[in-house]
């Protein structure tokens, strides 16, 4: 929470820098005086450039086919691999935290890619949350449903 303030902090006083020195700049150039509710308007529009950017990255991750994706899950090799890049996805963590009982296994080896089941047994049946597909050469995960 406190890093997470400190890089907040930290992106407003560099976009209202980068605006204060951009303004300078140019009223420099115009021999204009420098408004400072100028460089408050142009570092807010930094700051909401930049946050955007940030949002970006962090969709980047999810698109909208279902294929959930992360920088470290490349070259999937085990099985062991493929249930750990699962157990790492927020919608099977926040299934796990709901469901104490959740059981996430590789079912099957197909070629190119590790077929994972995500389900609880409950009252004698067979529960499933989802099916995962996880590519071994790339790492990346298509949920089934």
């Amino acid at each position: 929470m406190i890093g997470d303030m400190g890089f907040l902090f930290g992106r407003i006083v560099g976009s209202l820098l980068v605006a204060f020195v951009l303004l300078f700049l140019w009223s420099k150039m115009r021999h204009r005086p420098l408004r400072f509710r100028w460089v408050v308007v142009l570092a807010v529009l930094l700051f909401f450039v930049t946050s955007m950017a940030a949002i970006g990255n962090d969709l980047q991750l999810q698109n909208d086919s279902g294929s959930q994706q992360s920088a470290d899950q490349a070259g999937v090799n085990s099985a062991e691999k493929a249930v750990a890049v699962i157990e790492k996805l927020p919608d099977v963590a926040d299934y796990r935290s709901r469901a104490p009982g959740a059981i996430v296994e590789v079912d099957s080896e197909e070629s190119g890619a590790y077929l994972v089941h995500v389900y609880e047994i409950t009252d004698g049946h067979t529960a499933t949350f989802n099916w995962y597909t996880v590519d071994k050469a790339t790492g990346s995960v298509q949920a089934e449903f």
